[in-house]
């Protein structure tokens, strides 16, 4: 039985396609809460801490906070990955 060999550059590539995919999804929710609310997140915050409170909203609050969380962690992976800047356990 022989040994598979995966170059540096494949598994790079391989995590780079997961994080895009992830990316996108993100990208799609993201999207969905700006066209909902016809808003930026930032505008969407602002309002929303000025008005009475409404549960639904606040619920699509921490969600969209949290999609663009998890956007910016990718990017910043993808950024370090790039560069590099990882260890192969």
């Amino acid at each position: 039985m022989t040994t598979q060999v995966i170059s540096r550059s494949e598994l790079i590539e391989g995590i780079l396609v997961k994080y895009l995919s992830e990316i996108h999804q993100m990208r799609d929710k993201i999207r969905f809460f700006e066209k909902k609310y016809k808003s930026t997140f930032i505008m969407f915050e602002r309002k929303l801490k000025k008005s009475p409170e409404n549960f639904r909203k606040w619920d699509d609050y921490i969600e969209w906070g949290a999609y663009l969380e998890s956007f910016d962690e990718i990017m910043q992976k993808i950024k370090r990955l790039n560069r590099g800047d990882f260890k192969i356990a």
